[in-house]
């Protein structure tokens, strides 16, 4: 009798001898690890679907686990090296003598890049090169390079002031104009063609506030110094006041009209076309306590409510970060929990979070998030793929403990933030350890103390990778600007 035929003929035997029954299990069985593993004599024998090293196995035991007619067998595991790739986790089980089971003590981890929660976030950028242009503040001007830091900075803006009193720098969607917040007051300034030389930036007739700019980049959200909202015609100067609070209002896009949504207080969330302010509606029955921000194409709002707490452990209400759909409805979805937005992507697909010391990129719709602790964002990709943030200046000793705690997501990639037994708690620490300045009235989230330098955060991969280095000295906020249009041909390319 050949071996391989008393191998056979032994696992029969022990089969019939726990009275006809061996479970059929998963076993991965892939060039030879299963000897390795040392799953014993009677998984080596299990003769599964075609000889051994073929190119597909079955995963149960074949013959032998269907002595006693119940021992189904287990789809096929292919033992290649496309199945290695696909990182499937597995434990493999062994049915031997008397019925008795025993862990085969085989699990391989092989992780995969697209298993599950980790499909939406990895579908987020195509590519692995991030695309588009950096703005940064540093002395007195504001500074162009791309997402690596590769190139020279080129200058592209003079400060009325120090860089270090730089808070915000926002942009349209076509990144032609720039919106700088310098010690509380707005300026805004064109981008400039490549070799055409800083430009000046003009003062806003703004008051103390938050400011953006539309997506067509003619206009600008501030406030009046009552706190209204007020809207700046820059081809012309030309201002429009409405009776919303500047902190709560955006102006959104929805089917080629332009709208201004605003916290209405007890009327809930409304809507009202720019053209047409009258034509008022409610969008959301229920305005949020704070934190009202419209994603550009107005689908989505996101807002901090008060919120009843499940956990029987610790019952109560608290507030908690939610986005809802701009719909009169506003079904809730939680988000993270502590968060503070910082703004929305232009595709109104990703948001910018602040959580205690961790800088996130969470999705506004389905809860997926990845964050990167010790770090401050400062701006959004246009599609959500990448992030500015700031954090300790490159080459401290504190940089080495930043990274090693960098990849700290508060739940798995791609998860969502909802089905957590609980949220982490984020921190009122700085960088440097000191607790974080109270946010004025014009930015959400301010920057950090100290000397910090500014990394690309990458939303994409299964991990949550350290933040790359793109400019080790920067002394305020910085900017993700979409790529430059294509030159006019005869022109100098864009920087």
């Amino acid at each position: 009798m050949t071996q391989a035929a008393r191998r056979r003929a032994e696992l029969g035997r022990a089969a019939r001898g726990g009275g006809g029954r061996v479970a059929a299990v998963p076993l991965v069985s892939v060039g030879g690890a299963h000897r390795r593993a040392g799953l014993g004599r009677a998984a080596r024998a299990a003769r599964v679907g075609g000889r051994v090293g073929g190119a597909r196995r079955r995963a149960g035991l074949g013959r032998a686990a269907r002595v006693g007619g119940r021992g189904a067998a287990a789809p096929p595991v292919s033992g290649g090296r496309a199945r290695r790739r696909a990182g499937l986790v597995l434990t493999a089980r062994v049915a031997i003598v008397g019925g008795a089971r025993r862990r085969a003590g085989l699990v391989l981890a092989a992780l995969a890049a697209s298993v599950g929660v980790g499909v939406d976030v990895a579908a987020a950028a195509p590519g692995d090169a991030p695309v588009g242009r950096v703005v940064f503040a540093r002395d007195r001007s504001l500074w162009l390079t791309d997402p690596l830091g590769k190139r020279p900075p080129v200058e592209v803006a003079t400060l009325p002031a120090a860089a270090s009193e730089v808070r915000a720098i926002r942009s349209d969607a076509a990144g032609t104009r720039l919106l700088v917040d310098v010690a509380g007051r707005w300026y805004w300034a064109p981008v400039p063609d490549a070799g055409a030389g800083p430009v000046t930036p003009s003062a806003l007739p703004c008051g103390p506030g938050p400011a953006r700019l539309a997506a067509r980049g003619d206009l600008v959200l501030c406030a009046t110094p009552a706190g209204s909202a007020r809207l700046v015609r820059l081809g012309d100067g030309k201002l429009f006041d409405r009776p919303a609070p500047a902190a709560a209002a955006s102006v959104v896009e929805r089917g080629g009209v332009r709208e201004l949504v605003w916290d209405g207080g007890p009327a809930g969330v409304l809507a009202a076309p720019l053209s047409r302010p009258g034509d008022t509606r409610v969008v959301a029955p229920t305005a949020p306590l704070r934190g009202l921000l419209a994603a550009p194409d107005g689908s989505r709002g996101v807002g901090v409510y008060r919120a009843q707490v499940k956990k029987p452990a610790s019952p109560g209400e608290r507030d908690e970060l939610v986005g809802f759909a701009l719909d009169g409805t506003a079904a809730r979805r939680r988000l993270i929990r502590d968060g503070v937005v910082l703004d929305w992507s232009w595709d109104s697909r990703w948001l910018l979070v602040q959580d205690g010391a961790k800088a996130c990129i969470a999705r506004a719709v389905g809860g997926q998030f990845k964050c990167w602790k010790g770090y401050t964002a400062v701006s959004l990709a246009p599609d959500g793929s990448w992030a500015l943030v700031v954090g300790p200046r490159a080459g401290a000793a504190e940089a080495e403990a930043a990274g090693r705690a960098g990849a700290d997501a508060g739940g798995a990639d791609g998860e969502r933030a909802e089905d957590e037994d609980e949220v982490e708690d984020g921190d009122a620490d700085g960088q440097d350890g000191q607790p974080r300045s109270a946010a004025p009235v014009d930015i959400a989230v301010p920057l950090p103390h100290g000397p910090f330098s500014l990394y690309r955060a990458r939303l994409a991969g299964p991990y949550t990778e350290r933040p790359a280095l793109v400019e080790t000295v920067v002394d305020g906020a910085a900017l993700w600007l979409p790529a430059a249009p294509p030159p006019a041909p005869g022109s100098a390319p864009a920087p």
